[in-house]
């Protein structure tokens, strides 16, 4: 099983930043819809002072990005991008621009033996202009397992707030059932856009279609309690693909549980020692530190970022704001996460010049 996402971020640079690190032991694949492109950082230029800006979307070192970068300019920049977890690399994802290239729509593959597996992320504005285009290619479109994102299209068929059918909904059915999917059923039905502007109303327009076997499966679930600012509520499914999973895993000790582990370690060890015989004594004295483990440790996968700078502090104020979500608390979260990058950084540095020994 592959656990997706998909969520329209609204432009918004801190919550995605967040969403990559909070996210990457719960999905395999994000489709993520309006990217909050900005200035990362200046190149040497021979024009300016300043530098070239070199404009980006947030990166982590646990996700691989895929997007088809169309420009600079704000009407021309990518609106859909997918982010890949590395412990895919199994399956070798790929983007697959051969079979459609477009700065609203991404196609990309996975491989197992001689299985490729197809999954799609769209945006569409109010144009329908990647419905429109879906439709004008759906004879060359390769059969898919999953196709989601922002429609921006209305229909009694999804929303019972409609009353009508647009003509964009039946295009966008018939490149669905072209595909071989159809529209997946939620788990828990509700709205997945919610305007936050006064007197926004409400609708569904954020749409998941699935192999037309698993459609009825109930694979599909809202998740409003990492929504955030967007007005958008993200949507995660399970893709069944399945055994893919070849990766060792490894239980790790939270290092702020150490010394609780340590202590109730000792304190085990000094209560048996009047025990009977000494086999049972170690039986015991066994079975106690390995309860005793598994309740301070958690199972993780093993990869070459085992160190990110996400710690306590940023989970315990991401959870405020999820709960909450008043303007203030999000400007203690941003303080939060740039004091927590600044540090592990920080410390980093100082590692690095102690090795090399220089400044």
């Amino acid at each position: 099983e592959i656990r997706t996402m998909t969520f329209n971020i609204a432009h918004n640079y801190m919550h995605l930043d967040a969403l990559l690190e909070s996210s990457k032991e719960d999905f395999e694949i994000l489709f993520v819809q309006e990217l909050p492109w900005q200035t990362v950082r200046r190149a040497p230029s021979m024009a300016t002072r300043e530098g070239e800006a070199m404009i980006g979307a947030p990166n982590h070192p646990n996700w691989v990005s895929m997007v088809r970068w169309s420009g600079e300019d704000e009407n021309t920049r990518p609106r859909v991008m997918a982010y890949v977890s590395r412990r895919l690399a199994p399956l070798r994802p790929s983007m697959q621009s051969d079979i459609l290239s477009h700065c609203n729509i991404i196609f990309m593959s996975l491989f197992r033996q001689q299985e490729v597996f197809t999954l799609c992320g769209i945006y569409s504005d109010e144009a329908s202009t990647a419905i429109r285009l879906l439709d004008r290619l759906k004879e060359s479109l390769s059969p898919c397992v999953y196709m989601a994102g922002d429609f921006n299209c209305h229909s009694k068929d999804w929303d019972p707030g409609t009353q009508a059918n647009e003509g964009n909904a039946t295009l966008l059915q018939g490149v669905a059932a072209q595909m071989g999917l159809d529209l997946a059923t939620l788990v828990n039905l509700g709205p997945t856009f919610i305007s936050r502007a006064q007197g926004g109303g409400f609708s569904v327009i954020d749409l998941v279609f699935v192999d037309s076997r698993d459609c009825l499966a109930g694979t599909v679930e809202q998740l409003p309690e990492i929504q955030g600012p967007s007005d958008h509520v993200p949507l995660s499914t399970v893709v069944n693909i399945g055994d893919w999973q070849n990766q060792k895993k490894r239980s790790f000790l939270d290092p702020e549980q150490e010394d609780k582990f340590r202590q109730a370690t000792l304190w085990i060890v000094g209560a048996f020692k009047t025990s009977p015989t000494r086999g049972e004594r170690a039986k015991a004295i066994s079975a106690l530190i390995l309860a005793l483990w598994n309740t301070h440790t958690a199972e993780k996968n093993i990869t070459s970022h085992s160190r990110p700078w996400w710690n306590d502090a940023c989970a315990k104020s991401l959870k405020t704001v999820r709960s909450m979500g008043f303007p203030k608390d999000w400007a203690y979260f941003r303080r939060t996460v740039k004091a927590a990058k600044r540090t592990f950084f920080d410390t980093r540095i100082a590692e690095v010049a102690v090795m090399s020994k220089r400044p």
